[in-house]
């Protein structure tokens, strides 16, 4: 689209306020390069940030970063890309088993920082009628959630509120026009995402001593939360799963309901998201921890990086020093490498399991040594480089995660060996190389046989509590959960620096 911006106005602020929904991962603070815009007309000139981050290709056909740009300096027209309507995956399971027969349809949410998954379910017999799964379009304001804690004081947590109220709104319209009835909706998402949606100021999750403003189950009427932006919406209940702690949410509740974790002895549940979530079951306690991988791993703060989207490189592989790789977006799903695009989908970046992949493989060539250090850049396809820096970041993640697990398992007392089954869950859904995360030491090599990649969890268990509607098991899963808390953990900084070799 084909934006009109005022002399004088900051550009990126101008998007925020008409809510274009851009990539902005670092919140605008003209660090990640990935809020490009393209002028068409006017006057924009070339920052010392855009030299850094851009293309001598990209600056000559008038790309430039709507960040550096605070005061415009004349009027100008740009041509955006909005992401605000980019389906990531289809549906996971058509038919859901449900004990609990009743009339109408309800609605599960779960609210991730990257992106919104949404299922409308028959409550009659579990069939998913629809699932809808769009970028969440706060990321304008940042990838992490420290970002949107930011954002929440300066613009107001009403409006970070919004934009999520909106596009769920989206949801609930379709159905009502449907004419059938909405009986619930259960939303999860971790704890930052679960306040910001009820409204709620953030801030003290992200200020020592770290606490929620509620952690227990909220239940909320639709009128209440949708009554402004939704004329004559019925009355339905809303329910908000439990946090654990600030920095494990609900949906890490849900991953542990649809995993049955709480159920059985030595299961292992890993989140390889920005917030790197984690539970761990033994003896009747659940163990959590969180630890901040950053959005590395859903293409975040890497040099090409994009979400999974249509045209995101999501498979890397090579063969005789040739890379090849596959697009998300294609009709195969396996096999569809470099030259394979029937289809029409080019590659527009690189997104989390398209690193994963990518960097393993290039440990694998010697194209990367034990400590990181790659000489040059590697390409993949004309612009889209894997470049030394995206090593640095995605050592950060793997290190994050990888010295998480370890600690998880020493504090609960418990081996690799003795842990029956792990399960992964993430952005990228089911698309990652498991041999890729174990040659990455992203988890242990004695998972290897019993690790399960299961996609989206948080959704699914959404999903579970929806047709299930048992509040009790909700509240038992927060009685027996402890969490541990890495930052003041003694052995983090050893693990930490020692994980951050491949």
């Amino acid at each position: 689209m084909r934006i009109a911006v005022t002399k004088g106005e900051d550009l990126l602020g101008t998007l925020q306020k008409r809510n274009i929904h851009i990539s902005a991962f670092c919140g605008g603070k003209e660090k990640c390069g990935k809020c490009k815009v393209r002028l068409i007309s006017g006057v924009l000139p070339v920052t010392d940030v855009e030299r850094r981050l851009l293309t001598k290709e990209e600056l000559a056909a008038g790309v430039r970063l709507a960040c550096c740009h605070k005061k415009c300096e004349s009027d100008v027209l740009i041509q955006v890309e909005d992401v605000s309507d980019a389906v990531i995956l289809g549906a996971e399971q058509e038919q859901y088993v449900t004990s609990r027969p009743e009339d109408g349809l309800g609605i599960a949410v779960d609210i991730g920082t990257t992106t919104l998954a949404m299922a409308v379910i028959d409550l009659r017999d579990g069939h998913c009628v629809s699932e809808t799964k769009v970028m969440n379009p706060q990321r304008i304001y940042g990838a992490d959630v420290i970002n949107r804690i930011e954002a929440c004081q300066k613009y107001g947590v009403d409006k970070l509120q919004g934009m999520v109220l909106q596009e769920v709104g989206k949801v609930i319209r379709q159905v009502l026009s449907t004419g059938q009835k909405i009986s619930r909706m259960v939303v999860c998402g971790n704890s930052i995402m679960e306040h910001i949606f009820l409204g709620m100021d953030p801030r003290k999750l992200s200020e020592y001593p770290y606490v929620c403003e509620w952690e227990e189950t909220q239940r909320i009427d639709s009128r209440e939360l949708f009554g402004e932006l939704m004329e004559n919406i019925p009355s339905f209940p809303v329910i908000v799963m439990p946090n654990i702690a600030a920095f494990v949410g609900g949906d890490v509740v849900a991953g542990v309901t649809y995993t049955e974790l709480d159920r059985r002895d030595k299961i292992m549940l890993i989140d390889l998201g920005t917030n790197g979530e984690m539970a761990l079951s033994h003896e009747g306690v659940i163990y959590t921890t969180s630890t901040a991988a950053g959005p590395a791993f859903e293409g975040g703060n890497m040099v090409c990086g994009v979400a999974s989207v249509p045209g995101a490189i999501c498979r890397i592989q090579i063969d005789d020093e040739e890379v090849q790789y596959q697009i998300l977006g294609t009709s195969s799903n396996a096999g569809n490498y470099r030259y394979g695009m029937a289809d029409k989908v080019y590659p527009i970046g690189i997104c989390g399991s398209g690193y994963i992949e990518g960097i393993s493989e290039l440990i694998t060539h010697g194209m990367i040594d034990e400590t990181g250090y790659m000489e040059q850049d590697v390409e993949v396809e004309g612009e889209i480089h894997i470049v030394p820096a995206d090593i640095r970041n995605f050592q950060l993640a793997k290190s994050a995660i990888r010295s998480g697990i370890n600690i998880l398992c020493q504090r609960a007392g418990v081996s690799f060996e003795e842990i029956k089954e792990i399960y992964i869950s993430g952005g990228f859904g089911k698309s990652a190389n498991l041999a890729a995360l174990i040659n990455l030491k992203i988890i242990p090599k004695e998972f290897a046989t019993k690790t399960r990649l299961l996609g989206n969890t948080a959704l699914e268990g959404a999903i579970h509590v929806l047709l299930q509607n048992d509040d009790t098991r909700l509240s038992t899963i927060k009685a027996r959960s402890i969490y541990i808390d890495l930052a003041n953990d003694p052995d983090f900084p050893k693990e930490y620096v020692k994980n951050m070799y491949f």
